[in-house]
C-alpha cells in the first residue's frame, strides 16, 4: 500500500504503530487543507519560513506534504527495526505536533469567520 512493508500484522503493537502512521498522514493533509482555508480568509499568513517558499502553489504543497510524509514514515520504520519503543514515541510526538497545529488552524478559522 503506502510502503512495501506489511500494513497489518498479528502483533497489536504493530497495529497501534500503523494507526499512528495513518494519523500522522491524516494530520499532514488536514494541516495543509486548514492552512489554505485560513489563507483564503485573507486575514492570515503562513508563519513557517520553509512553507512560505512554496505555499502559493497548492499542487506543489500537496506533493511536498506527500513526499515529506513518505520520508518520515520510511525513516521511522527503519529506526523501528532497531528500537520499536523509540519509533513509537517518535510517532506519538510527531502526531502531537501536527494535530496541535491543526487545532490551532481551526481556532484561527473560527476567529476569522
Amino acid at each position: 500500500m503506502f510502503l512495501s512493508l506489511p500494513l497489518i500484522s498479528k502483533n497489536n503493537h504493530d497495529i497501534f504503530y500503523h494507526g499512528l502512521e495513518f494519523s500522522l498522514v491524516s494530520g499532514f493533509v488536514t494541516d495543509t487543507y486548514t492552512t489554505y482555508k485560513c489563507l483564503d480568509t485573507g486575514k492570515c499568513i503562513e508563519t513557517n519560513p520553509i512553507s512560505k517558499l512554496y505555499i502559493h502553489n497548492k499542487p506543489l504543497t500537496f506533493i511536498i506534504t506527500g513526499i515529506s510524509s513518505y520520508v518520515i514514515i520510511a525513516l521511522n520504520r527503519a529506526m523501528r527495526k532497531d528500537c520499536k519503543w523509540l519509533s513509537t514515541v517518535t510517532m506519538i510526538v510527531l502526531n502531537t505536533i501536527v494535530w496541535k497545529t491543526v487545532i490551532h488552524n481551526f481556532k484561527v478559522l473560527k476567529e476569522f469567520k
